[in-house]
Order: C-alpha cells, then structure tokens, then sequence
C-alpha cells in the first residue's frame, strides 16, 4: 500500500487551537505574526489548516498514483504524481457524454448565440404571438399576430405568416389570414415601404369569368347599349325637322315673344315717374311726416296718462285761476281715509304737502312724516301773522326784555308775557308771578327779577 508522509497536524479532539470564529477575526491572518511572545493557538491554527489540505491532496495523489507520496521536497516529482492520479480518475470514470452531470438544457446554458430557440419561430414550433411591430422583429421567423400586434395590414388582425429579415433592417411579411382566404405580401424597406399586396388564387379570381379584351360591344357581350352608327342613326332621325341653333327670338323664328330690347324699353316705360323702393320717408321724399324718431322725441316731452317721471323745469301756465279752477290739481278718488299728496323730494330727503278728507288741514312733513320746517316771511292763520323762530321765544332786542329792581315796567307797546320772582332783601325767594300784559305795565314787587317777550304789536 502507498504511503502518504504529509500528515495533519492538531487535530485530536480538545486541540490546541483557535475556534473558526476566533481565528476568522484573527489579525494576524492577514499581516502575518509580529514580533513578541508566540501564542501557541495561534500558531497551531495556522499549522493545522495548512497541513490538513496538504495530507489530503497527498492522500488523493497516494489513492490515485499507487505511488508514495514523500516529504523529501522533490516538488518535480510531487508534481507529476499528481498528474498520474488525476489521469487515472478519468481514464476509471471514462468521457462519455453520458457520463456528464449538470449537463445544461438550454441555448443559452451551452453559450450559443447563433442558433434559434425553440418557440421563437423556427421550424418544428407554434409561432409565436408578436407585441408591437411585426417590421421591427430582429430575425426570419413564423409570427402569429393578433390585437397585440401594431402594424397588420387591415383585415388581417387573426393571421400566421413568415417574416423575413434582410440587410439594413430591411424585411418581407407573408400574412395569411385566419378568418378568410385572403393572402399578402408586404415589403418593408426603411427607405421605400409597400403597402400589403394581395395575392390572388382560384378561390378569389378565376380567369374564366374574365371576358378577353375587344374592342366593340360586341367583342364584350355587351347587348343593351348603342353602337356608335346606331347612336349618329338616332341623333339624325331626332333632329330632323329641328331649327339650328340660334341666339335670338328671330333666328328661331319666334315672332309672339319681346326681345331683351323691347323688354328692358317697356320696364324703362313702366318705372319712369317712380320712386325706388325705400324704407324711409326721405327715401320716398316725403317732407309732411314726422319720422318714428322725431314722434318719439315729441312724446317724451309730454306727461303720461298714468304715472311716469318728468325730466327737467316744467311749467304749468293756465289763464284765469280761481278758488275754483285750479291751475294744477293733485286728485285722490275714494272716501274717509283718503288723502292728497304733493312730494318735494331730492335723492338724499323730502318733504309733502298732505291733505286727508274730511279735513280743512295742509299738512307739511318730512319723509319720516315728521312736521317739516317752513322757511318763510310772515304766516297768517285765522287773519293773524304767526310767530317765527326769528320772533317767538329768541332774545331780539326789543321783543325779549329782563325785568329787573322794583316794581319793573314792561316797555310800551303791543302785548307781553312775563315772568318774574321776587325776593326778600336778603336774596331768599318769596314766590314768582306770570302773565299776559300790554305794554307799560308795571309787574313784580319791591325786588323782583324775570323777562318779558312781546307776543304780538
């Protein structure tokens, strides 16, 4: 038995050596061992992993070679032991390709790019469905195109065909349909593309339902049409008898018919002393009408019949105004509880005079129905002038007077009111007086004070 002098090292059970993990985080593994106190496992670690590999190759080499495998450092020979051992497995096993494991199964795994896969169009398979462009497919194969394809030719959506694929991405479809019994051609050429052609067989064209080429009816069959004697033949018998052509009444010779001339002289007659035709009244020169604007422009200076507004001074002027024939009348029609009224108003306020029935009252309001001011001269009521703000109840010199000292006199003239109080030499209040007197009386006691106003001349 061949003998393997490579032995491992350290690797009795418990061994003096570093875990996997310990010695995979080791960094000595990657820089080597540095000066300084050995740690024995550390070193046993790297001992053992490089002697057991070793005696296992040897091992293989010693099994394989029937040969010794010795540590005397003859590499040469070491070498082509190997060598022997690994041509001896081989040559035990044998090179048949059935004896090949892992062989792979596709085009693919084998590295071959020059060859069609099975399904993608080629002989011996289903053609495949194309998904877009039928031109833009890169190589000759079967196609099945269907509503996933883009570029059918019409009718021709359910159809198998072959495509042929040429130089400069240039190509040829053949479509045959699989709802008819219809086939095309289409080339297609980056720089001068055909439209699909037809290809016509017996089932859609048959020559002998074809007629050869003439040049007569008769050549064609044809029976229901004029030849060209016939139809010279028939225009001859039609126009006998027939006047030439002409261009006037008179080369017709049609005497009870007026000519352009006559026609246009008698309309010249007809129309002269009328008037055109217009929509106007200057169109027809009428000067004795108002116009629709000039009607307009008169009734907008008038006062409606019912209600309505008047723009701009007016002025009502009737002769003879009495009591009794007013010149303006503001008139409400109905009984108790009706009332007359005249408004005086601007945008911002108003005023009006009301008169209810029943009543021999003017009234004057505001537009809150309030008592309006009167901004007047003298008012009467009754025959006798009313007073104003600007003679009743304000301090005018010589309408309002104090009253002051001893027994006070009211000045001369007209009628007073007065007021007084009189008080005791002290200045306490004993009791104050008023009343309605002519003018130049004395009022009041030995010390009084108060004022007058004159309530009438």
């Amino acid at each position: 038995m061949a003998t393997n002098e490579f032995l491992p090292f350290g690797i009795a059970a418990g061994a003096n050596v570093l875990s996997q993990s310990e010695y995979q985080a080791l960094a000595a593994r990657s820089n080597g061992f540095s000066s300084g106190t050995a740690n024995s496992k550390q070193l046993n670690k790297a001992w053992r992993q490089s002697s057991v590999i070793a005696s296992v190759i040897a091992q293989y080499i010693s099994d394989n070679a029937s040969a010794d495998v010795i540590d005397d450092g003859n590499t040469t020979l070491l070498l082509s032991t190997l060598s022997l051992a690994i041509s001896n497995v081989v040559k035990a096993t044998g090179t048949s390709w059935g004896k090949v494991t892992d062989k792979p199964t596709t085009v693919d795994g084998f590295g071959i790019t020059d060859a069609m896969k099975l399904g993608a169009g080629g002989l011996m398979t289903v053609a495949p469905t194309v998904v877009g462009k039928v031109a833009d497919l890169p190589g000759s194969q079967f196609i099945f195109t269907s509503d996933n394809t883009t570029d059918t030719p019409p009718g021709f959506v359910y159809s198998v065909g072959l495509h042929i694929k040429g130089p400069d991405n240039s190509s040829v479809d053949l479509f045959s349909s699989l709802v008819s019994e219809e086939y095309v051609i289409r080339r297609n050429y980056p720089t001068n593309p055909t439209p699909a052609r037809r290809l016509w067989h017996d089932g859609n064209f048959n020559p002998g339902d074809k007629a050869n080429k003439a040049t007569t009816l008769g050549g064609y069959g044809i029976s229901d049409a004029y030849t060209k004697n016939q139809t010279d033949s028939a225009i001859s018998t039609a126009t006998s008898n027939k006047a030439d052509k002409a261009t006037t009444l008179g080369g017709y010779g049609i005497t009870n018919a007026y000519t352009t001339g006559q026609v246009d002289s008698a309309i010249s007659n007809a129309v002269s002393g009328k008037a055109d035709r217009a929509n106007t009244l200057a169109g027809y020169g009428i000067t004795n009408a108002y116009t629709i604007g000039q009607v307009d422009s008169a009734l907008a200076l008038k006062f409606d019949k019912s209600g309505g507004t008047i723009n701009g001074a007016t002025t009502v002027s009737t002769a003879a105004q009495s009591n009794s024939v007013p010149g303006f009348t503001v008139y409400t029609p109905g009984g108790a509880g009706a009332s007359a009224n005249l408004m005086l108003s601007t945008s911002i306020s108003g005023a009006y005079l009301s008169h209810a029935t029943g009543s021999n009252t003017v009234y004057i309001r505001n537009h809150a129905s309030g008592y309006a001011d009167v901004d007047a001269g003298d008012i009467y009521s009754f025959g006798a002038r009313c007073h104003t703000t600007t003679s009743f109840l304000k301090p005018v010199t010589g309408q309002w007077v104090q009253l002051a000292g001893s027994n006070p006199v009211i000045p001369a003239g007209g009628t007073w009111a007065y007021q007084v109080t009189n008080y005791t030499s002290g200045g306490a209040a004993t009791g104050a007086i008023a009343g309605i007197v002519a003018g130049g009386t004395a009022v009041g006691g030995a010390n009084s004070n108060g004022f007058a106003w004159k309530i009438s001349q």
